[in-house]
């Protein structure tokens, strides 16, 4: 914060930050050290109100105070609105066909598995049909030899 003054003044800052629920999730206040903040200088605080959780999605707030004069305070600059917006973050697959994987692993469902890991089903449908072909053609080749006699 900037001291526009010509005068040495203790400087202080506050802030709140809410989430999209307007739920506060981190405040903070200081006042500086001795020495105090000389006239038309600035001052940075460097510690802030340690570190805290963007867990909900959407749109964060956050108001902020600079303060002078700690025994009765004084707001000399100020911010109140957008602080950011936090989206959930879409991890692609790793894969999607098996050619994406190394040797030896499948692509089981966008993850590359180790091969050994993957059940192993055998293709019943194919086989189902052929068979029922199978059978169906034995049953006409029975149907027209007793019918030829």
């Amino acid at each position: 914060g900037r001291n526009d003054t010509p005068d040495a003044q203790r400087m202080g800052i506050t802030w709140m930050v809410y989430d999209p629920l307007g739920r506060v999730v981190n405040q903070y206040a200081a006042w500086e050290d001795w020495p105090f903040t000389g006239g038309h200088k600035e001052h940075e605080f460097h510690k802030f109100g340690g570190e805290f959780t963007l867990s909900e999605e959407g749109e964060y707030t956050t108001e902020i105070w600079l303060l002078m004069n700690p025994d009765a305070p004084v707001i000399v600059d100020s911010y109140e609105g957008f602080l950011c917006t936090v989206v959930k973050e879409v991890i692609p697959p790793e894969c999607t066909i098996d050619a994406d994987c190394p040797e030896g692993y499948l692509c089981v469902n966008g993850k590359c598995v180790p091969e050994e890991e993957v059940e192993k089903k055998f293709p019943w449908g194919p086989v189902a049909i052929g068979a029922g072909a199978l059978v169906a053609a034995i049953g006409f080749a029975t149907a027209a030899k007793k019918g030829a006699k």
